[in-house]
């Protein structure tokens, strides 16, 4: 009578055995499963950190985005690579909103032909790398750059860039004009547009007969002088200009400098 309680005894052992390893196999998968959980948890939490922006490059781009598109023009203002107003726009919003980029689009081209042409008009007030500003945060993803201006197209002003972080980048969202009081808001200017482009020429030893030209192109954000020297190549299917300068003339001393 013995030999069955042993079968008995044994049975009872490997039953005990085997709901062990499934318990421990139940908890191991349960560390697993929390370890996941906590991961995923992470991850989302890293996805969702906005981090501090870097007001100074984002400016460079947001500028940058502009004057890189307007640089790639053939002598009469035609953009190189675009045929529409909506292909401008989507260029733009790489560093500004789509409003913002709406705006900048209407404002400073127009379609002709298919062809983009950009309108002759002042550039944009970028911000100034090297000149002071503020940066106010509003919230988590909203800043305000905040920098004094005095030129003439707006006088004395405060410029504010509205900074927005969303879809995992920064750009500028909105911009605002805060007009200020000064006594010193307009200044006499002591060189004309056509005096600037006679300062150059002299400075470069080009004369009025040369086949090269010397031309007002825009006001700078001070309200000084940007001429462009440059030359048109003409080949058999087209062409083009080459530059061979810019160059910024202070509107109060007539002072050059070169901007290349």
């Amino acid at each position: 009578m013995r030999k069955p309680i042993v079968l008995v005894l044994t049975s009872i052992l490997l039953t005990s055995c085997s709901n062990s390893e499934e318990s421990a196999t139940s908890k191991q998968d349960n560390n697993i499963e929390e370890e996941r959980d906590i991961q995923e948890i992470q991850d989302e939490e890293t996805n969702n950190t906005v981090p501090n922006p870097d007001a100074e490059q984002i400016m460079s781009n947001y500028k940058e985005s502009f004057m890189k598109l307007v640089e790639k023009r053939d002598k009469k203002g035609r953009l190189l690579n675009f045929s529409s107003i909506d292909e401008v726009m989507v260029h733009f919003q790489s560093t500004m909103s789509k409003e913002l980029a709406e705006w900048y689009a209407e404002t400073y081209f127009r379609e002709e032909n298919g062809k983009i042409i950009l309108k002759a008009m002042d550039s944009p007030t970028w911000f100034v790398q090297d000149k002071e500003y503020s940066l106010v945060n509003v919230d988590e993803r909203n800043y305000r750059l905040i920098q004094e201006r005095n030129n003439e197209l707006l006088g004395y002003v405060n410029m504010i860039f509205n900074l927005s972080f969303t879809e995992k980048k920064w750009i500028v969202d909105s911009i605002d004009i805060e007009h200020l009081d000064h006594e010193n808001e307009k200044n006499q200017e002591a060189i004309t547009k056509e005096i600037a482009v006679s300062i150059v020429r002299q400075q470069l030893d080009i004369s009025t007969d040369s086949s090269t030209i010397v031309e007002f192109d825009h006001h700078d954000q001070e309200g000084n002088y940007v001429i462009h020297v440059y030359d048109i190549v003409t080949t058999e299917k087209e062409s083009h200009t080459a530059t061979i300068g810019w160059y910024i003339v202070n509107k109060q001393n007539g002072q050059v400098e070169n901007m290349m």
